[in-house]
């Protein structure tokens, strides 16, 4: 999906565009067709009794399409951290530039770190020297977007 039809400010200002068309555009359409004022009057009010109902749906639509992904959002996320946290092997999320930014308990065990002493060290400082030149070698590939993923 185009990045500006994600913006809140994009459906407001469409909002307002279709809106000010409508009221302009319906309101010539029945002067032209309606020559009676009370007969307008009550045309009017039923245009705009349209336009709330048809708007008030189109919101209950996109509010609920929000909440569903929501949702959908938070049941992802929580699989993912219990697959984290769960996990028979170690994981851990690793910057970019090599620092720990989380890891299970399992590869805090494996490593003989607590997960806040790991989030002060990168994984170049704990690989052994003869393993480091591939993990660097690795993690130039990931950066450059020849491999998605690695493992050490």
């Amino acid at each position: 999906m185009k990045a500006y039809l994600q913006r809140p400010w994009f459906a407001a200002f469409l909002y307002a565009v279709f809106g000010l068309l409508w009221i302009t555009t319906s309101d010539q359409i029945l002067v032209w067709l309606i020559s009676d004022v009370e007969l307008l009057s009550r045309y009017q009010s039923y245009k705009g009794y349209f336009y709330v109902a048809l708007t008030a749906v189109l919101a209950w639509f996109l509010l609920s399409q929000r909440q569903q992904f929501s949702r959908s959002l938070s049941e992802s996320e929580n699989k993912f951290a219990a697959t984290f946290e769960h996990a028979a092997i170690g994981i851990a999320h690793v910057a970019l530039d090599g620092k720990f930014i989380r890891a299970n308990a399992i590869l805090c065990r494996l490593l003989g770190y607590s997960e806040a002493q790991l989030k002060t060290l990168t994984f170049q400082q704990i690989t052994h020297q003869d393993d480091l030149l591939k993990d660097e070698q690795a993690l130039a590939n990931l950066l450059a977007r020849k491999i998605q993923q690695y493992t050490l």
